[in-house]
């Protein structure tokens, strides 16, 4: 008999651990909701034209981290033109035979970002010269099926 005197207070304590769970639960996710928002960027390419880069077609949508500074060769970036409007291109290595002051560019931290297809549309180190850390937008951390 004694145990049924106690069971609603058992009750209570268990919901209110619920109900406190419930909070944490709820706060952790729109904590992390916040933090993706915060990071990371969804960018739509066109849906018409030509991707500049094989891997990506055009209309895809693209999950592009927005506060990194950290950029290794091969990675897709998004960069910045000084006319305004973003492009698509990859990082590399400037060619062997480019100028000494390209190489200086480089090594101080600049960028070399040049497009895959040389049909489409847009500038790239080709033409502009080594892109500056300013300039680069974000770095391409994978696309969505949406």
């Amino acid at each position: 008999m004694s145990d049924n005197k106690h069971t609603p207070v058992k009750i209570k304590r268990a919901n209110l651990y619920l109900r406190r769970a419930r909070f944490v639960t709820y706060g952790i996710l729109i904590a992390l909701l916040g933090y993706y928002k915060w990071r990371y960027d969804l960018v739509r390419l066109p849906d018409g034209g030509l991707s500049p880069l094989e891997a990506f077609d055009p209309g895809t949508r693209l999950i592009v981290d927005v506060q990194t500074q950290d950029f290794s060769e091969g990675d897709a970036v998004f960069y910045r033109l000084q006319a305004g409007g973003w492009l698509l291109g990859r990082v590399q290595r400037p060619p062997a035979s480019a100028p000494k002051a390209i190489w200086d560019a480089w090594e101080a931290g600049a960028l070399w970002i040049e497009k895959e297809r040389a049909e489409c549309p847009g500038e790239d180190s080709l033409r502009l010269g080594p892109i500056a850390l300013e300039d680069v937008i974000g770095r391409v951390c994978g696309s969505v099926p949406w």
